[in-house]
C-alpha cells in the first residue's frame, strides 16, 4: 500500500493529488480525513498540517489494512530547521508538535487493539547543522570555463549537453558530473573552493557506500556551516524563469529558498542568508549521531551496537519481522 504526493501540472494549473496503490486508496482515505494539502508539505506555507494529515492517514491505514510493516514519514522538522537553524529557541516547540503526531499514531494503534503486537521504531534521517553561507558550485565551474549556458529570450539556462561539468546539489552534498577528459581539471578547481571539506572520487565514494552508477564523478561535501546552492547566473535580470518559483523539476538540485516568498510579488527569495540550517555532512563523531529508537522487549535481544550505519537499519527491521 502506498500513498505519496504526486501533483498534476495541467494547463489550468496545479492539481493537488497523491499517487496511491491500490488505485483509489488515497481517495478512500480522503473521504475519511480530507485531501492532502501539498502547500503545507512544501514551500512557503509548509507547516505541521502535512505531518498531521500523514499521521491520520497512517492510523486509517492501520485500521483498513493491518499491515505487517508500515513506514511513515513525518517531514515537519525539516522546515523549521532550515528556516531557523537547530539552535533557535523555536525548535523545542516544533519538536513537541511532531511528537504529538507520533503520539497520534501510537494512540491509534492502542485504540485499534494493535499496540501489544506492534513494535514502534523512530528513526531520524540526519542531523542538522547551523549554516551561515552557501557555495554556488555551478558559478565556480562557469567562471573556470567548465559550464555552459544557453541564452533564451534574455535568460540563461544550463546547457548540460555542452557543459564539461555541472553540479547537482542537495543541501551539503553535491554530485559533480564531468565529461571524459575533464576529470583532472574539475578536480583542480574543486580542490580550491573555500567551504568544501571532502571531495570523493571512486575510492572515497566506496568508503561512504555512495558509489552508485548514477553518482557524480565527484561528490563534494561542504563544511558543516555551509551549503550548496544550484545557481549559475550572476546577473539577476538573466536568471531562468523558474528561479523565483517553487519548481522542483527544472532546478538541478534542491532549493531551500522555496521556503521563503515575497507575498506581494509572489516570488521566491534568492537571499541565501535566510537559510539557517542544512544537513548531509557525514556523522564523523559521536555528537553527530541521530536517534534510532525501538520499543518492546524484542529489541533487547538484537544486540545492536551503539554506532550503526544507516544501511544497517533494513537488516535490523528484517530480524524484528522474522522474530515476531
Amino acid at each position: 500500500m502506498i500513498i505519496t504526493p504526486r501533483p498534476l501540472h495541467t494547463e489550468e494549473g496545479l492539481i493537488q493529488w497523491c499517487y496511491s496503490k491500490p488505485v483509489g486508496f488515497y481517495e478512500e482515505i480522503c473521504r475519511q480525513i480530507g485531501e492532502f494539502n501539498l502547500f503545507h508539505f512544501w514551500g512557503p506555507m509548509a507547516s505541521i498540517e502535512s505531518s498531521r494529515w500523514i499521521a491520520q492517514a497512517a492510523v486509517e491505514t492501520m485500521d483498513r489494512v493491518r499491515p505487517n510493516l508500515m513506514f511513515v514519514y513525518l517531514p515537519h522538522l525539516d522546515y523549521c530547521m532550515q528556516k531557523y537553524g537547530p539552535e533557535d529557541p523555536i525548535v523545542p516547540d516544533e519538536l513537541r508538535q511532531v511528537d504529538q503526531e507520533v503520539g497520534r499514531i501510537v494512540q491509534g494503534a492502542e485504540d485499534l487493539g494493535l499496540a501489544e503486537e506492534t513494535i514502534f521504531i523512530v528513526l531520524s534521517e540526519y542531523r542538522f547543522y547551523g549554516v551561515q553561507k552557501d557555495i554556488s558550485l555551478n558559478r565556480v565551474l562557469r567562471d573556470k570555463g567548465l559550464l555552459e549556458v544557453r541564452t533564451i529570450q534574455g535568460r540563461e539556462y544550463l546547457d548540460i549537453e555542452l557543459s564539461p561539468a555541472f553540479a547537482m546539489v542537495d543541501h551539503q552534498i553535491a554530485h559533480i558530473y564531468t565529461k571524459p577528459g575533464y576529470e583532472k581539471a574539475v578536480r583542480r578547481v574543486l580542490e580550491e573552493v573555500d567551504g568544501i571539506d571532502m571531495l570523493l572520487d571512486g575510492e572515497g565514494k566506496n568508503s561512504f557506500q555512495v558509489n552508485h552508477p548514477r553518482s557524480g564523478n565527484f561528490i563534494a561535501v561542504s563544511s558543516k556551516n555551509r551549503w550548496f546552492s544550484y545557481y549559475w547566473w550572476e546577473d539577476r535580470s538573466r536568471e531562468p524563469d523558474f528561479a523565483t518559483h517553487v519548481d522542483i523539476h527544472r532546478k538541478p538540485g534542491y532549493d531551500p529558498l522555496e521556503l521563503f516568498v515575497d507575498f506581494e510579488t509572489r516570488k521566491i527569495s534568492q537571499d541565501t542568508s535566510l537559510i539557517k540550517g542544512s544537513h548531509g555532512y557525514p556523522a564523523m563523531e559521536k555528537k553527530d549521531y541521530v536517534p534510532f529508537l525501538i520499543s518492546g522487549k524484542e529489541s533487547m535481544d538484537l544486540a545492536i551496537p551503539e554506532a550503526l550505519c544507516m544501511t544497517d537499519v533494513a537488516g535490523i527491521i528484517e530480524n524484528l519481522l522474522m522474530s515476531s
